[in-house]
């Protein structure tokens, strides 16, 4: 065995596990366990005495330990029996890492003590939910202690090698040595391919189960078409007060308990401005609500907003601030007829007093993944040895302060471990978000670079209506960072889709190089500038216009060789148009030819290839009607 050897630890499923959530608790509570097994995993290498090389999470100095994560320091805490006070709420740990096993250490050994850490770890999580949910109704089952058990133990995919290729793992896991056995009955609502726990296939009997264990867990966490298994079970009830400190050891604060909803992240601007413009009218809508027994478990203070805390209509949850909430009739007991008239009519008063606008449907779904980490580890040079210790630590630098950062433009964030991040932020603050979230890596990485173009970031940003299934919102951004910001556009790239309550709309993607200047003290991005510009111009960014630039020029043919050439070409053409549309307005050519121009400027494609910029003509209306979208703010021109 040679001096010094390395194994490699990864545990999966991961979108498997985190991306299947219908709630956004589920998703936090699916990104946090993850985080939690591996770290459970790194404690067992560190006591067997190894080092964890990557990610940077703590230092050697003798005997003594020293961990830099809050995650590893809380499970450290709990291992010596030392419940932490304060403990994360906020996965920060990637699912996979690799251990230096020092000289007379058995690596194999050590591996295993990593597995045995999170069986145990995922038991203990498992029996506290147990006992919280189905426990006391399991005898209302078929066989649901078995399918509990079985569930559980047959779960989670680990896997580790030996050596030093960084990509080992990669290969390992195209061995597929481990398949799930197939599970009978019916099917979980949450996760399809698990069986839900009563055991029993329609009818009567599993009625009855889950009619009792809802009435058991009263509230509203469990819904009434839901049928979980006991993975959707776990994701649903682990952050419960109840559940998390027999769970883990401590217990988490109200950000986690009350994580709020799609609909309440997207309302957070609009309720700051009914605070300035309706508070009493917003007060009697509430107490409208409260006689419909509305749910009220929405809580401001989570998001860092005191200022909104006051205020006990932003205790509503987020969906009843919408019109459509009171025309379901699934929201409401049977009975309430004069109760939800008033809360109907108080709704009006409401947005009579702000203008009659309502809130905004939509929020924004943030996710970023560093560019060709890999390959960035795996550089060695005389000059750069200790590149993977340097790009561990750039990375630790970068992931501190995310939550703070997130929270500051009224967002969540979900999971900020390595060079992965999941956010979610009110539609308007999303752009910001993600150019601080890049500049921030640069940064970051900036000490030990020798060029920016070592070490690049991607975003996705799906905006959502908040009707939108979350699993398929998130499923959906993790294809739209793959597919359209790394190999569409080059890596080093943001993808935009807007996702309408009728399915997605549009998608768009283009390098950091065009989104903003990097140069300049002010981050606006192009497509912020142009939707401030374009809001009056109804005219220019109107259905009718838009959608005959589609019909006219997306497949229009090449006039010219030379691509410039092309693009000029269509510029003129469209020029034409909208002063031909505007004829009598008293637009001049040059300045319609100017706003057209910065327009094209976002619907021409560009790339990077070989890391050179590419602009060609390649000419796509998405481009404009997300300018449209953004200016518009989901809605009509306000």
């Amino acid at each position: 065995m040679s001096q010094k050897t390395h194994f490699h630890f990864t545990i999966g499923p991961v979108q498997g596990f985190v991306a299947q959530s219908r709630r956004t608790r589920d998703l936090l509570a699916s990104s946090f366990l993850l985080s939690y097994l591996s770290g459970h995993a790194m404690m067992a290498a560190i006591r067997e005495g190894c080092h964890i090389v990557f990610p940077y999470v703590h230092e050697r100095k003798g005997v003594e330990c020293n961990l830099h994560d809050p995650l590893l320091q809380a499970i450290d805490a709990c291992l010596k029996g030392q419940a932490p006070q304060d403990g994360p709420w906020i996965g920060s740990l990637p699912n996979r890492f690799k251990a230096e096993v020092p000289e007379g250490l058995d690596p194999i050994k050590s591996a295993q003590a990593c597995q045995k850490a999170v069986v145990k770890a995922w038991k203990r999580v498992s029996e506290a939910v147990w006992n919280y949910t189905v426990a006391p109704i399991a005898h209302l089952g078929q066989g649901t202690r078995a399918i509990w058990d079985r569930q559980t133990q047959n779960f989670w995919e680990m896997a580790w090698v030996i050596g030093e290729e960084e990509d080992l793992l990669d290969r390992r896991k195209n061995w597929r040595s481990y398949i799930p056995p197939e599970e009978p009955g019916d099917k979980c609502t949450l996760m399809g391919s698990l069986q839900e726990v009563s055991g029993h296939f329609r009818g009567d009997k599993q009625r009855k189960f889950w009619k009792s264990l809802r009435n058991r867990l009263k509230g509203f966490d469990l819904g009434l078409d839901e049928r979980l298994s006991t993975i959707g079970l776990i994701k649903r009830f682990f952050v419960k007060e109840e559940v998390t400190k027999a769970a883990i050891g401590w217990d988490f604060p109200d950000q986690a308990r009350l994580f709020p909803s799609t609909a309440y992240i997207a309302i957070i601007p609009w309720l700051a401005e009914v605070v300035k413009q309706a508070p009493q009218e917003a007060q009697a809508y509430m107490e409208a609500a409260r006689l419909c027994k509305v749910d009220m478990s929405e809580y401001p203070k989570r998001f860092g907003l005191p200022h909104l805390s006051k205020y006990g209509f932003t205790q509503l949850q987020g969906q009843a601030f919408y019109q459509s909430y009171m025309e379901n009739d699934r929201n409401f007991e049977k009975g309430l007829i004069k109760e939800r008239q008033r809360m109907k009519e108080s709704y009006q008063q409401l947005i009579d007093a702000m203008d009659k606008q309502e809130p905004n449907p939509y929020y924004a779904l943030i996710l970023m993944d560093g560019d060709r980490l890999g390959a960035l580890l795996q550089k060695r040079s005389e000059k750069e040895g200790k590149v993977g210790k340097l790009v561990s630590q750039s990375l630790a630098q970068f992931t501190e302060g995310i939550e703070l950062l997130v929270s500051e433009h009224q967002g969540v964030t979900i999971y900020a471990g390595g060079d992965d991040v999941l956010a979610m932020v009110p539609m308007e603050q999303a752009l910001a978000v993600v150019v601080k979230l890049r500049e921030k890596y640069m940064t970051s990485f900036s000490k030990i670079m020798e060029s920016s173009d070592d070490a690049t970031i991607s975003a996705a940003i799906v905006y959502a209506h908040y009707r939108a299934p979350l699993q398929e919102v998130l499923q959906h951004a993790h294809q739209l960072l793959d597919k359209e910001a790394k190999e569409k556009s080059g890596r080093n790239s943001l993808a935009i889709s807007v996702w309408k309550s009728s399915g997605i709309d549009l998608t768009w993607s283009a390098p950091w190089e065009i989104i903003y200047d990097q140069k300049s003290d002010h981050k606006r991005t192009v497509l912020e500038k142009l939707a401030i510009e374009f809001q009056s111009e109804q005219a220019l960014v109107s259905s009718s216009f838009l959608y005959k630039l589609r019909e006219l020029y997306e497949q229009y043919p090449k006039f010219k060789e030379d691509q410039q050439e092309n693009r000029e070409i269509l510029l003129h053409l469209i020029t034409a148009d909208l002063l031909r549309i505007q004829e009598g307005s008293g637009l001049h050519h040059q300045e319609a030819e100017e706003k057209i121009k910065a327009l094209l400027n976002v619907c021409f494609r560009s790339r990077y290839e070989q890391k050179e910029l590419i602009q060609d003509d390649h000419f796509s209306i998405a481009g404009a009607l997300l300018v449209r979208f953004l200016g518009q703010r989901g809605g009509e021109f306000r």
